[in-house]
């Protein structure tokens, strides 16, 4: 039951953010049961949300809270619900003169196109943005398209120009 109902609340959203577009939730653990011919006791659901400013933990959180105590009551169930981890949704200002500094750069020392964009990834920037929730954060780093995978890597000399290029954003940002 709930787990249709929040895939029906997160599909019927709304609430889209001009830049990191919808929110991402993915249902990534089910656990349950001990044998196959038995309906079991107890049941879990783990998860993982990308969320957006317009769409955060806080709005997410009483959302699901609010479907919960709705089933509890109609159905008698004991559903709960536990946040293991309320991370800040990263968005910077495309303007901001430490994001025109990292693209120039990125441009000059990883001799490519280096367009701006939303990625639905986590990244320790939340953690930074609660100390200070005006710092302008650039999610930068060699790689390819075999992030998480099995045989993940990375190339050697892109990898060593990234070093130069982090190196040069320091100092010129620090001038």
């Amino acid at each position: 039951m709930f787990y249709n109902k929040q895939e029906e609340y997160f599909q019927n959203t709304k609430l889209v953010d001009d830049t990191l577009g919808k929110i991402i939730p993915v249902t990534t653990l089910i656990d349950g049961g001990d044998q196959i011919n038995s309906v079991p006791a107890t049941a879990s659901l783990t998860g993982r949300i990308r969320t957006t400013p317009t769409h955060n933990a806080d709005i997410i959180t009483r959302d699901l809270e609010a479907i919960i105590e709705e089933l509890n009551k109609k159905h008698g169930t004991r559903l709960e619900l536990e946040v293991i981890n309320n991370k800040l949704p990263v968005k910077s200002d495309p303007n901001s003169s430490f994001i025109k500094l990292v693209k120039e750069l990125g441009e000059k020392y990883l001799m490519q196109d280096y367009p701006l964009r939303a990625v639905a990834g986590g990244t320790d920037a939340a953690t930074f943005l609660k100390g200070n929730p005006n710092l302008q954060v650039a999610v930068v780093g060699p790689g390819n398209n075999t992030s998480h995978m099995v045989d993940e890597y990375v190339n050697k000399e892109i990898y060593l120009k990234c070093i130069e290029f982090y190196k040069e954003v320091i100092k010129e940002f620090l001038k």
